[in-house]
């Protein structure tokens, strides 16, 4: 419960990246909205009932990847938003659609490319595996 509750932080650094990548000012309301939500979210992931045992905790390391996978999950959101309002606005959503996928499928395979040897043939039947 404890990471979920701070998972919802990815709300304000969503907004917050968005307003650096795009460079456009969030009104009042629109900050206090996206605080709202967030103060909502948290509340709905806090443990109801403290004497049953539930309590929060996380430890450092814990608190750093959370910290590390919120900035990177809302930078990654901004990002396709920026791919379609910047390169692809001109563009139909499908085509940046395919766009966003063909550069998604190039990175994976490339990883996979790297960790196995490709000496053997039976190597490339692990693309398949889980």
């Amino acid at each position: 419960a404890t990471e979920q509750v701070l998972v919802q932080a990815k709300i304000l650094t969503t907004g917050i990246v968005w307003w650096w990548v795009f460079g456009k000012t969030m009104g009042g309301r629109k900050w206090f909205a996206l605080v709202l939500l967030f103060l909502g979210a948290v509340s709905a992931g806090w443990p109801s009932d403290p004497t049953l045992g539930k309590r929060m905790h996380i430890d450092s390391v814990g608190v750093l990847l959370v910290i590390l996978y919120v900035w990177v999950s809302a930078s990654a959101g901004v990002y396709n938003e920026w791919l379609y309002k910047g390169i692809g606005k001109d563009d139909n959503i499908h085509t940046c659609n395919i766009r966003i996928y063909v550069i998604g499928c190039s990175v994976n395979l490339a990883a996979h490319l790297l960790h196995v040897d490709l000496s053997s043939l039976s190597s490339l039947q692990t693309l398949t595996e889980g």
